[in-house]
């Protein structure tokens, strides 16, 4: 008989989806959740809670060995996972499962716990995801890379030349701006100097809009 899915049922479908792939020769299902902070922005705390309770299930499935050929990787904020108020740490079960141990302290990191912090890219990372992206993108197209090292520092001065850039740009914004700049170049109407380095030039997310302190327009 046939069954709709909705959301009393649809994780039991993914458990199920999970086991037929391992059936048919994969290895299983790997399920990925982005943008977790729109759960803490849930107004009405009964249907967040509900969230974090199916949440629950889907942790301790996975932990108990109860939801077999199913990974579940979910992105979000430090905010998203720590705040007391509406995040997962104002679930009780969840922040006693989810929370570091006490020997967890800067510098170290246990990676087999159920969360990964993940810090800022540095500069040097930073630098080579430029090198991929500029790879690929020639890949794609057909074209040898005209880019160098004088033009990927180049860019990257210029990325990280507004005030507090170095603390709160990310590689999304890096990334879009980077194959805009690929994108423009290769339609050959204009070269690499004279794009970069007319005035004014600034990644999006850092753009002025009027507000004295610079910081009017990127989203944290």
């Amino acid at each position: 008989m046939g069954e709709i899915i909705a959301d009393e049922n649809w994780y039991e479908y993914i458990k199920l989806i999970a086991a037929f792939g391992f059936r048919i020769g994969y290895r299983g299902l790997l399920l990925f959740i982005d943008e977790g902070v729109n759960l803490c922005k849930i107004t009405n705390r009964q249907s967040r809670e509900n969230n974090y309770e199916k949440l629950l299930a889907m942790f301790n499935d996975v932990m108990q060995g109860k939801a077999e050929r199913l990974g579940i990787y979910m992105a979000g904020t430090p905010q998203f996972v720590e705040d007391e108020r509406r995040g997962l740490f104002s679930y009780a079960a969840l922040k006693s499962r989810l929370g570091d141990s006490r020997f967890v302290r800067e510098g170290y990191a246990d990676f087999g716990s159920p969360i990964l912090r993940l810090p800022q890219l540095s500069r040097e990372e930073i630098y080579i995801l430029l090198e991929r992206l500029r790879d690929i993108h020639a890949a794609h197209y057909g074209y040898d890379p005209g880019l160098g090292q004088r033009e990927l520092a180049a860019f990257m001065e210029l990325t990280f030349s507004t005030p507090g850039a170095e603390e709160f740009i990310t590689p999304r914004e890096i990334t879009r701006d980077f194959i805009g700049l690929l994108n423009i170049l290769h339609e050959g109407t204009v070269d690499f100097d004279t794009l970069v380095y007319r005035d004014g030039y600034r990644v999006k997310g850092f753009a002025s809009g009027g507000n004295s302190d610079g910081y009017a327009s990127f989203d944290l």
